[in-house]
């Protein structure tokens, strides 16, 4: 794509980054739009034709989406590797517009559950895709702001799922999405493939095309360029893990010692997104406060719970490159599990029948403080360490696994949940959950490594347990000031 005028790269990647996760914002208003409905499809005023549903059916209702999710995973991570990440990306979107339109026609459970397995598909190929694309378009300056997009904009779209779920009748609120999914079909076809993908399909010279657009230059590749994309660009070129053609897996890409590292610590924190408590009581969070009594309506506060964790994923976008993920990390670990500590003391004491009824603002406060804690580590950063860690070359089929998995997760929590609930308490719920988010700072502390403002090779060298920098990059670096820019 011709560029008439000279733009900044940071800005391209910027506003590539904002389109690409427009995608986000659509799945987190399929997460939190269920919320407020599900209290409509229970009720007597129910939209539906069959009239009001039963508990088991809205458990199915929310959890179907991660069944979608699911085979999305499968589907678009295969395709990743196939047709690009670009494309793989803008054909999953395009599901949510028959999905969504499926709920604007809808008579009965019929039509919603179609409706949710098909909005999870196009999930699965945000949840695989976006991260990657992401973090193979980015320097290494901006690489973990930008890669914060994902969770900051799922987290709008949760905000907004419990604003149009509220407040935009039933039958409307698609057609609000359908608008969102309109723009991104409309300007993300704008957008180049990743220079890594192209150089894994051996397409060298779409390659420094597009890590040109990306840096805003001029697609000419006669015309001079700043030392620093040369070096980007010959690192591109010599990485063993991108030059070479994309071909079959084998058990030797898992043999190095970073890799099995970066596998195990990829599966921890991805598996801690369900098991901090947050995204499964985000489902939910309407009818817990209903359960709980605050003094704000059930779906206002949930509303209000959707405005501070936007807040605190909008903090941690600002510190992810200043402070780095292990720091980030370890603070959103025990805080949220100190906010769910005291969110189980409550539900426990309110079992036993002691008088809360002056203490309403306690569910509240404690959940917000777990959602704000939790927006600012344990939700948002996994996705982009997954991207930075793992090897250009298995990257895309164990974001796949490891998201299959987290999906099954999911759907497990949200299906099984309120089941959980009413043999075992609240309050057993809410303890299991802070018991989680006490480990993982244990194994922050133990095992996790900081890779903030690091290339390919030097995230490598940490995971081996090696100096970052080896001595001929040293000797480089002490010759040159400015930071080198090489995304993973």
């Amino acid at each position: 794509m011709h560029i008439p005028i000279r733009i900044s790269g940071k800005l391209i990647q910027y506003v590539a980054a904002v389109c690409v996760n427009i995608s986000s914002v659509v799945y987190g208003i399929n997460i939190a739009w269920a919320s407020p409905v599900i209290l409509l499809l229970l009720s007597d005023d129910s939209p539906l034709e069959v009239g009001p549903v039963t508990k088991a059916d809205t458990s199915l209702f929310s959890s179907i989406l991660y069944i979608g999710g699911m085979m999305g995973t499968l589907i678009f991570g295969w395709l990743a590797d196939r047709i690009g990440r670009k494309w793989s990306l803008y054909l999953g979107t395009l599901l949510q517009i028959p999905a969504h339109l499926l709920i604007a026609f809808a008579t009965g459970l019929t039509h919603l559950y179609v409706s949710r397995i098909l909005s999870g598909l196009a999930a699965g190929a945000s949840f695989v895709v976006t991260p990657i694309y992401v973090s193979e378009i980015a320097e290494n300056s901006i690489r973990g702001a930008l890669g914060s997009y994902f969770a900051f904009c799922v987290c709008i779209g949760i905000l907004l799922g419990f604003v149009i779920g509220t407040c935009v009748p039933f039958f409307t609120s698609p057609y609000v999405v359908i608008a969102i999914v309109f723009v991104f079909v409309v300007i993300f076809p704008f957008f180049p493939e990743t220079p890594q993908y192209l150089l894994l399909s051996g397409k060298v010279k779409q390659a420094e095309e597009s890590i040109r657009f990306f840096r805003g230059l001029n697609k000419d590749l006669t015309q001079q360029v700043p030392d620093s994309v040369k070096l980007e660009l010959d690192q591109l070129h010599s990485s063993s893990t991108t030059t070479k053609k994309a071909t079959s897996i084998s058990l030797e890409d898992f043999k190095p010692k970073s890799t099995r590292r970066a596998l195990i610590i990829s599966f921890i924190l991805i598996a801690g997104r369900n098991c901090c408590g947050i995204f499964p009581l985000i489902n939910f969070t309407s009818s817990i406060f209903e359960e709980a009594g605050t003094d704000l309506t059930p779906n206002m506060s949930a509303i209000v719970v959707g405005l501070i964790q936007l807040i605190g994923i909008y903090i941690s976008l600002m510190c992810i490159d200043r402070a780095g993920r292990r720091i980030l990390l370890m603070i959103s670990s025990v805080g949220t599990g100190i906010c769910l500590l005291i969110l189980g003391c409550h539900f426990y004491l309110k079992s036993i029948d002691v008088d809360l009824s002056s203490y309403g603002w306690i569910p509240l406060i404690s959940c917000s403080g777990a959602v704000f804690i939790a927006a600012l580590g344990v939700m948002n950063v996994p996705f982009f360490i997954v991207a930075e860690i793992v090897p250009a070359k298995i990257r895309s089929s164990v974001a796949t696994a490891f998201l299959f998995t987290s999906l099954l997760h999911s759907f497990l929590f949200v299906q099984y949940l309120i089941t959980f609930i009413d043999a075992f308490g609240m309050h057993t719920c809410m303890w299991i959950f802070a018991g989680w988010c006490f480990f993982e700072l244990i194994f922050v502390l133990a095992y996790v490594p900081e890779t903030k403002g690091k290339s390919a090779d030097e995230i490598v060298r940490v995971l081996e347990g090696k100096n970052a920098k080896s001595p001929e990059q040293a000797i480089d670096r002490a010759d040159d000031s400015s930071p080198s820019n090489v995304p993973r």
